[in-house]
């Protein structure tokens, strides 16, 4: 698959941005729109009165829009074909500011005294070692184009173009409120057992999304003991997803005393051999900088920048030698802030992996709500924080690392990453969002 370049524009008060709206009400940096050759993406920039789409009321985190939309920053209204058109006039491109490219040191399970339980606990830590530092409170910047998540022929500045030449007709057709029929389209599609793309539950009976979470282990090699390393699911073209920190730690693992990587399901008591693990192209590239940089207080920021960049290409697969029939779709990652949401998985203690089939175990859930997304420096992917309603299931011994992230439908929006440092106070986790799995991954 060949990727072709995105472009974004910036909207807000600031003068660094493709587009300066001088309204009191608008953020500095308070939006952008995300052209690809198939779709415009309207993403919030944490901005202090809100994004909205068709209607002030309306606010939304992230959404597919069209150029007919009239979208709000706080109460200033605009049509999408108006800012394309804006954009266009501009000639002061905000600036580029590359997250840098220096990278931890990983600590090896030499250095553990109990190498059998530290091996593991260590692979699967060092995966997520964001729990390390806070979160860094720099504004986001977001500036250059990146990779759109489909390939297609037609460039970005066409439909451009296009919005602007027909910004008058656009206007007239301007859709009712409500969402489109690409705002609700699965990545994958409906399937017959799965909720149909508008987002609505279709069907007579919708399988138990439980069928399709498996326990993602691997054995050390001596003494054949199993040990947990976090959770996949399958969607329904097949592939068997997980976050790539979970295929990190099993490749780390490999190169130890363990082997066998091996998928479970509780609910059908079924064991599947993985015969080959993917990651998003740029986690491999982000993660090669990670661990070449030794784990010191001078690097804590620059750790942090990349932590958080990697965290939106934090997804993989893995290969099995059969055809899987019941699975997950995929929505692309229409959210509002305040969200309800849902993130299913087979919960672990890291520090104690050991894995034994013949004990029962049940699939546990944290109801979430969409907090906000999470960009880097000229990158168009973005990450998503959610917080955890009340006080549910203990989630800071990364139980649910490469759990799929539910809507109300049951349909994936994203993966569960890491939960947020215990320092922040708040129970809260990053994720990766479903759009990255259209990449080319590599192997």
């Amino acid at each position: 698959m060949s990727n072709v370049d995105s472009k974004v524009i910036t909207i807000g008060r600031a003068s660094d941005n493709t587009v300066m709206l001088e309204t009191a009400n608008v953020s500095a940096h308070h939006a952008r729109l995300t052209v690809s050759p198939n779709r415009i993406i309207l993403e919030d920039l944490k901005s202090t009165n809100g994004t909205s789409i068709r209607t002030v009321e309306n606010k939304t985190m992230r959404a597919i829009v069209t150029p007919g939309d009239s979208i709000f920053f706080g109460s200033a209204e605009y049509s999408v074909a108006e800012i394309l058109q804006l954009a266009e006039q501009s000639t002061t491109p905000p600036s580029q500011t590359p997250v840098s490219t220096v990278t931890p040191e990983v600590t090896h399970a030499s250095e553990f005294p109990n190498a059998t339980i530290a091996v593991c606990a260590t692979a699967i830590t060092v995966a997520v070692l964001w729990l390390a530092f806070p979160k860094g409170g720099e504004a986001p910047a977001d500036t250059a184009a990146a990779t759109t998540i489909e390939s297609r022929e037609t460039a970005p500045e066409a439909i451009l173009e296009t919005a602007v030449a027909g910004m008058d007709e656009s206007k007239q057709e301007r859709p009712e409120s409500g969402p489109t029929s690409e705002e609700s389209q699965t990545v994958s599609g409906p399937t017959e057992s799965s909720p149909s793309g508008n987002g609505e539950d279709n069907t007579a009976a919708r399988f138990d999304a439980a069928e399709a979470i498996f326990v993602v282990f691997c054995r050390e090699s001596e003494s054949r003991t199993p040990f947990r390393v976090g959770t996949a699911f399958v969607i329904n073209d097949g592939r068997v997803v997980t976050s790539a920190s979970v295929i990190y730690s099993l490749r780390k693992l490999m190169k130890s005393s363990f082997t066998d990587p091996t998928l479970y399901s509780p609910t059908r008591k079924r064991w599947i051999a993985i015969s080959q693990m993917r990651v998003h192209p740029k986690f491999e590239e982000i993660t090669t900088q990670v661990d070449a940089l030794p784990v010191t207080t001078e690097n804590q920021k620059t750790m942090v920048a990349l932590l958080k960049l990697r965290t939106a290409f934090d997804v993989g697969y893995f290969d099995i030698d059969e055809k899987l029939q019941v699975g997950l779709s995929l929505r692309d990652e229409n959210l509002r802030p305040g969200q309800k949401l849902r993130v299913i998985g087979y919960p672990f203690d890291v520090n104690d992996p050991f894995f034994d089939a013949s004990i029962p175990i049940k699939v546990e859930q944290l109801t979430v709500r969409a907090d906000s997304l999470q960009f880097s420096n000229g990158v168009a992917a973005a990450s998503l924080s959610a917080r955890v309603d009340d006080h549910q299931t203990d989630q800071t011994n990364l139980a649910f690392i490469g759990s799929p992230i539910l809507d109300a439908s049951d349909l994936v929006i994203g993966l569960y990453v890491r939960p947020t440092p215990e320092n922040q106070n708040i129970d809260a986790f990053d994720g990766s969002l479903v759009s990255q799995l259209a990449e080319e991954f590599s192997k």
